[in-house]
């Protein structure tokens, strides 16, 4: 989306720009929210084409963003394009928070064994299991390919971790019969 917004604008060519945006953001959550956003950081981008020269890449902070407009923007990097550099992309967005995975996960786990004994007591289960489901929206802060080589032990038979934006599910717990 923010390709096609600078493109609009003739500035593709001329420079490229990574943009910084937690992934919990909300109006990442929705596609309409998120093309409005494109459409506000190519504007912004647009008045700094012209001011780009040979100097190194133009940070600007949040405290400037939130005060052109783009509040949901932590940092915009901006740089010229030189010519005959190879070519960059023209904008990179983050689509996730590579922090604490293995705390939401476990956060997660925790929460969900306090209603364990209720579950196993409402119905004669063998095996009470747990899935979690990650990247229904645009940005998710757990990633399958984030989370695969971590294990966490659980109360439940077993703790599956399904991952919507990578079509892929995972075995999360640590396995151990109870």
């Amino acid at each position: 989306m923010l390709r096609s917004e600078m493109e609009k604008l003739g500035l593709v060519q001329d420079f490229s720009m990574v943009v910084e945006i937690n992934a919990a953001a909300p109006v990442l959550r929705k596609p309409s929210e998120v093309e409005g956003l494109a459409q506000r950081i190519a504007q912004f981008a647009s008045v700094f084409a012209p001011t780009l020269g040979a100097d190194p890449a133009r940070y600007i902070a949040a405290p400037e963003l939130a005060a052109r407009g783009l509040a949901e923007v932590s940092g915009v990097t901006i740089n010229q394009q030189r010519p005959g550099s190879p070519r960059e992309a023209p904008a990179l967005v983050s689509p996730c928070v590579l922090g604490a995975v293995d705390g939401a996960i476990r956060d997660a786990i925790e929460e969900k064994e306090k209603s364990l004994p209720d579950y196993k007591a409402a119905q004669a289960f063998d095996e009470v299991w747990l899935l979690l489901v990650t990247g229904e929206s645009l940005a998710q802060t757990t990633d399958a390919v984030i989370v695969e080589p971590f294990r966490f032990p659980s109360a439940f038979d077993a703790v599956y971790l399904l991952d919507l934006q990578a079509d892929q599910l995972l075995r999360v717990d640590d396995g151990v019969e109870k």
